[in-house]
């Protein structure tokens, strides 16, 4: 089955993201990523699936998911370190290896692959010389998992942030996803935002930010390296009847000037 995000990107994606995936977001900071996935948790919900968030990062709380229209922040399942324990990399993923082998009809979205740290750094001294070890463990982590995503049905989303690209080749892009290839070569869908743009209303207040996508891979079914540009409007999520409204402007059923739209039937 494949769940819908919104108008925009199930039009790039092929109809949303299916289930038994991994999915990588990458993207600059801030530039709607975590939304993106938190307002495709609400669908998910919707369609009877038990939502984890896992949040390396450290900084979520309840406040934050109600938010997102249409969530139930309440049933959302959120691990992260307390001031009990803090969690390492090798802790994150073997919670998440458990929930996808033992779970079923479950969506895990991993906040951020980026902020994960190995025991190994985290116990240790702050020093240059360390290899990160992360790449390492993330290539272990989906080799034991490819087998049971798909017979679970599990949707894993795994955001991740742009870093400078060091390869030294002119024709390389500036900037890579991090975390290793390792995630790259693993997930069946392949979604990053190039950039983001402001999102006013007609007396210039600026009302929330325009995602501009490009699904680089889709196991649903889209094209290859297909853009679009998504919606976020703040305190709500993902504005599906402004993507609409930019779609069927496309599409010439409706007419554009500024920030109002007019249709004659």
């Amino acid at each position: 089955n494949v769940i819908s995000i919104s108008p925009a990107l199930d039009l790039a994606l092929g109809g949303g993201l299916r289930e038994g995936t991994c999915v990588s977001m990458a993207g600059d900071p801030k530039t709607g990523k975590t939304t993106t996935a938190l307002y495709f948790a609400a669908k998910a919900q919707s369609s009877g699936k038990k939502v984890y968030y896992v949040c390396s990062e450290g900084r979520v709380d309840r406040h934050n998911l109600e938010q997102i229209k249409g969530l139930d922040a309440e049933k959302v399942q959120i691990i992260q370190s307390s001031d009990d324990k803090t969690l390492s990399a090798e802790d994150y993923l073997n919670i998440i290896e458990k929930i996808i082998k033992e779970e079923e009809d479950v969506v895990v979205i991993c906040d951020s692959t980026s902020s994960m740290c190995p025991r190994d750094e985290l116990d240790g001294e702050i020093r240059a010389n360390v290899r990160n070890g992360l790449p390492r463990l993330l290539a272990m982590f989906f080799k034991r998992i490819a087998n049971d995503i798909q017979r679970t049905g599990a949707i894993a989303i795994f955001i991740t942030h742009n870093i400078a690209n060091t390869g030294g080749s002119r024709w390389a892009p500036a900037k890579v996803a991090d975390s290793g290839n390792k995630l790259q070569y693993q997930v069946s869908t392949n979604m990053a935002i190039t950039h983001r743009g402001r999102w006013e209303d007609s007396d210039g207040k600026t009302i929330g930010q325009v995602a501009n996508w490009v699904i680089k891979t889709s196991s649903a079914g889209g094209t290859p390296n297909t853009t679009c540009a998504s919606y976020i409007r703040y305190g709500v999520g993902i504005d599906e009847t402004r993507e609409l409204a930019e779609l069927a402007s496309e599409l010439s059923l409706i007419n554009k000037a500024g920030a109002w739209y007019t249709i004659s039937c």
